[in-house]
């Protein structure tokens, strides 16, 4: 009898969760599986925002390191915490499908008025200059912690009005405790609301055990998306937001960028047909005579 596949997990509630449904899905396939976790930095620097750590990779590098020296078979994260560059060595072994890639507004029972004062928290920069260029009066502060320590955050700030989160983030931890409003407007950040298995890039066989998990619409959306950010040279915690999806043998495909303060917008609303190999070049080079190379550089700039 081989040994099990060793999975390895961050400790949050949401990150055991997805690594269970990874195991569950090779289990169906007849593999068998042993979780191991692992802390990661992300988890537990949790007194800075994302966008100011500076680092990429930040929830998946403690267990990109035990996969390079063997302490775990496979890494569970969800894709979008994953860097467009892998760490050498490792590959992607599989997309698992895709939950809603929406967010959602988390609030007290009173939703946002044009003119009229409110907060809302976010760790996201991409969430905060969507919300600012929408919402130009509005406050946004920054929050950390996983869902269910932001939700606690929450509900301890007066001041607060509502946080953004992802919508399958909640529908995951089957949280139905606050009242929600899906932002069906705002662009999802590329690859939210899906799952993806790393592996060593030479285990073969475990990338072949890991092919029962796959799912083919997701991997391709998830990675013209990718693509779309690496064209952008651009980092989870950039304000860069890509969303494609599937309409008959169209693929539909929607990204932005913002300053901070939501003042400038660079947008691309463009459709392909499904068997285009260049659709995140085009949308890229689209987006890019629109200011959005300017407006990334500033965002750097300000940050140095």
């Amino acid at each position: 009898m081989s040994p099990p596949l060793l999975v390895g997990t961050r400790q949050s509630a949401l990150a055991l969760y997805q690594s269970h449904r990874a195991m569950d899905g090779l289990r169906a396939a007849g593999v068998q599986t042993e979780l191991i976790k692992i802390k990661s930095s992300g988890d537990q620097i949790l007194h800075i925002p994302l966008y100011e750590l500076g680092v990429t990779g930040i929830f998946t590098k403690e267990l990109d390191i035990a996969l390079l020296d063997r302490r775990v078979d496979i890494a569970v994260h969800s894709l979008k915490d994953i860097p467009t560059q892998l760490a050498r060595g490792l590959a992607i072994a599989a997309v698992m499908e895709r939950d809603s890639s929406a967010d959602i507004l988390v609030h007290k029972g009173r939703l946002p008025v044009d003119g009229e004062p409110y907060t809302v928290a976010t760790s996201s920069l991409r969430r905060r200059a969507q919300w600012l260029r929408r919402y130009p009066h509005h406050e946004v502060i920054d929050i950390r912690g996983n869902v269910n320590s932001r939700l606690a955050k929450l509900d301890a700030n007066p001041s607060c009005d509502a946080i953004i989160l992802a919508q399958a983030g909640l529908d995951r931890l089957g949280i139905t405790s606050h009242s929600t409003q899906v932002l069906d407007w705002m662009i999802s950040a590329p690859s939210q609301g899906a799952i993806a298995v790393v592996c060593r890039a030479s285990d073969q066989h475990i990338r072949d055990a890991c092919s029962a998990l796959d799912h083919a619409e997701t991997r391709l959306h998830t990675s013209i998306e990718r693509a779309f950010l690496r064209e952008l040279m651009g980092g989870c915690s950039m304000p860069i937001a890509a969303r494609a999806r599937q309409e008959d043998e169209s693929i539909l495909f929607h990204g932005c960028v913002h300053t901070l303060d939501g003042n400038r917008e660079a947008r691309v609303d463009m459709s392909f047909h499904q068997h285009d190999t260049d659709i995140a070049q085009k949308a890229a080079a689209e987006i890019r005579r629109q200011g959005a190379d300017q407006i990334l550089a500033e965002i750097r700039s300000h940050e140095s």
